[in-house]
């Protein structure tokens, strides 16, 4: 073995040693101890506990906003966890993950945002993984996406190592704010913000995400699962910049066989004052309107 060998050798061990020392290290750091996708894991917690029939309501971040469980399991006597994260996960990550809580005679509501992709965002996949590892298993892995996050995590969490406080965490987007039924309640007793966030608009293909959607009603079907579909809540705002998208997407979701919608998709559309922060966010009081028509509805539908 040449010395140079011997030297590239020397240099990768020491390099290796180095770097796992430093991702030790920032495992201990605080950074991200209240990350909001951190949910996932007492989410998947509560559904697991249940031992009989159990309801799920599944989609992104508008169900975590605006949907109050507890008015739902009151309303059909069902045990009801709430799935909502954020359509960051993608609609792909999202069902998947369904698949794997759902039980056969269990109830599944499907609420998924109009704008949602299918393969979302890899800094949200690789964080709801790095939390809940069986998580690896609801989207196609990318090797080199998972290095760079990595790199710039740690970064981070060294970065912020001796950051007791947590400031970086969000008050609104924080794992200590949901309940134990997964609904979110930071954004309680809260006023809308000056300028809604609506998103930057369905992406070149969007409509895999029906597609999406019809296999996994084949599979509720196929496992004796009862599917159900509610229109997201949302803004004039959003329905107005994204109109064609939508009615296009609304059109091809009827066209699946399976599903049993609820209510109307009028009536989902609200005004700009219901919502907090974005065009699915739904401030405290239409979220508890929106739950207690969403229970009405579900108790004549399962009795």
């Amino acid at each position: 073995m040449n010395d140079f060998l011997k030297k590239t050798i020397i240099f990768f061990l020491c390099f290796s040693i180095v770097y796992s020392g430093l991702y030790f290290i920032s495992l201990k750091s605080k950074y991200e101890q209240n990350d909001y996708i951190n949910a996932i894991v007492n989410k998947h917690n509560r559904a697991n506990s249940i031992t009989g029939q159990k309801a799920l309501i599944i989609a992104g971040s508008n169900i975590a906003f605006g949907i109050d469980s507890k008015i739902i399991e009151d309303s059909i006597g069902i045990p009801v966890t709430n799935l909502g994260l954020t359509g960051g996960l993608g609609a792909e990550f999202i069902l998947n993950e369904a698949k794997a809580l759902l039980k056969p005679n269990d109830i599944a509501i499907l609420s998924l945002e109009y704008l949602v992709t299918l393969e979302g965002d890899y800094q949200n996949k690789y964080k709801a993984e790095t939390a809940l590892p069986e998580a690896s298993t609801y989207f196609t892995k990318d090797l080199n996406a998972e290095l760079i996050i990595a790199n710039y995590n740690m970064r981070n969490r060294l970065i912020h190592f001796n950051n007791k406080s947590t400031s970086n965490q969000s008050p609104i987007y924080n794992l200590k704010y949901f309940n134990a039924r997964g609904d979110l309640t930071s954004h309680h007793g809260k006023k809308q913000i000056e300028n809604l966030i609506s998103n930057s608009g369905p992406v070149h293909n969007s409509f895999e995400v029906v597609d999406c959607i019809e296999a996994f009603s084949q599979y509720c079907k196929a496992n004796n699962v009862k599917l159900l579909y509610e229109y997201p809540s949302l803004a004039e705002l959003g329905y107005s910049r994204y109109k064609n998208y939508i009615d296009q997407f609304v059109a091809r979701l009827h066209n699946i066989e399976n599903i049993e919608f609820i209510g109307s998709f009028n009536s989902s559309v609200k005004p700009d004052s219901c919502f907090y922060d974005s065009i699915f966010h739904l401030l405290e009081d239409a979220k508890i309107k929106r739950s207690k028509i969403l229970g009405s509805a579900l108790k004549q539908l399962l009795n």
